[in-house]
């Protein structure tokens, strides 16, 4: 499929039963490939990631750059200034107690906010040696990355949702604190959303708790196109402002392909 895969950059993330890849040449148009692949359920999470890596040969060709990311509910912030390695262990033990967990610390950009998670250490191991560059991330870091740049645009509020079958996450900002000097992120929270109310509910129930006013700030969706049709409505119900995230002109450069893509990975070349 890939006749220089030097030129091209692999973006893969993985949850749980399925791994969605995504594959993209910047020098061309229209070349952005997006494939969702199921996980073997008969074998445990790290054995069927290793297994699908290793049905498909391509994943393993000498890409100009590979992105892993990891979809765990298994994260949490922590202000940069104390997340040294032994406090992101430590919280990472204290909160998941039950498993044996490797912290992994992403610190947000222009904010004093890191996101820790904990992954598999065999996991972690698994892609440190396969994908020698690659530092594995988390959906919710790239999001925050990506919408704390485009949030400080406007002298406004700013709630994104990204939206997906049977969950949601929210990230919010609030543009006085941006320009203060505090932290300008507010909420960054993934919560399960089987119904469109589900949904509507969490985002306008985050927004409320962390101060803002719905009668001037702005939600924005992005994700799975069905569901934001569906909580569109319920949302301008109690909110004036709702509109869907403008997707940049270098993703409707790289194809439709992006549009059915998962949105943290096609814009991850824009949070550099």
């Amino acid at each position: 499929m890939i006749e220089a895969p030097e030129m091209w950059r692999l973006s893969v993330e993985a949850h749980q039963g399925s791994v969605d890849v995504v594959m993209y040449s910047p020098v061309e148009e229209n070349s952005l490939i997006h494939e969702r692949l199921p996980l073997d359920s008969a074998l445990s999470p790290l054995a069927a990631f290793e297994e699908l890596v290793y049905e498909n040969p391509l994943l393993l060709s000498d890409f100009r750059k590979v992105d892993i990311i990891i979809d765990t509910p298994r994260y949490t912030f922590l202000p940069s200034d104390c997340a040294t390695d032994e406090v992101c262990e430590q919280a990472v033990r204290t909160l998941w107690p039950q498993v044996t967990l490797s912290a992994r610390a992403i610190p947000v950009p222009d904010t004093p906010d890191t996101l820790v998670m904990g992954i598999d250490p065999g996991m972690a191991a698994f892609i440190s040696r396969t994908f020698l560059d690659a530092v594995p991330s988390h959906p919710m870091a790239v999001l925050a990355k990506y919408f704390r740049r485009i949030s400080a645009q406007g002298n406004t509020g700013k709630i994104y949702a990204r939206l997906a079958p049977g969950a949601v996450d929210v990230i919010a900002f609030r543009a006085a604190e941006a320009r203060s000097g505090a932290s300008p992120l507010r909420v960054a929270c993934s919560y399960p959303a089987p119904t469109p109310d589900d949904a509507a509910y969490f985002i306008l129930a985050s927004a409320r708790q962390a101060g803002f006013d719905l009668d001037v700030d702005e939600i924005m969706l992005c994700g799975d196109a069905r569901i934001r049709e569906q909580v569109a409505p319920k949302l301008r119900a109690f909110a004036r402002f709702v509109m869907p995230v403008i997707f940049p002109s270098e993703i409707f450069k790289a194809g439709k392909a992006a549009l059915e893509a998962p949105f943290e990975l096609v814009i991850l070349p824009l949070c550099e």
